[in-house]
């Protein structure tokens, strides 16, 4: 099982990131770290186009089970 989190900023991410937390990609200006072994988060940009894009790009990069 593993869970998408979606977010706007970076910022909004930047408590859950630390040293270890590995890039995993970025991909049209989406980046997407794991946080847990389970968990994968993306950081998206403001707007609905934008939070439309970050979706399908994280659906269809990682494959989370739930988000």
């Amino acid at each position: 099982m593993c869970i998408g989190l979606l977010y706007a900023m970076k910022g909004e991410i930047e408590s859950m990131l630390t040293e270890d937390t590995p890039l995993l990609q970025e991909k049209a200006g989406v980046s997407f770290y794991r946080i847990r072994e389970d968990i994968i988060a993306c950081c998206g940009g403001v707007g609905k186009v934008n939070a439309a894009m970050a979706t399908q790009l994280l659906s269809t990069c990682t494959a989370p089970t739930s988000f």
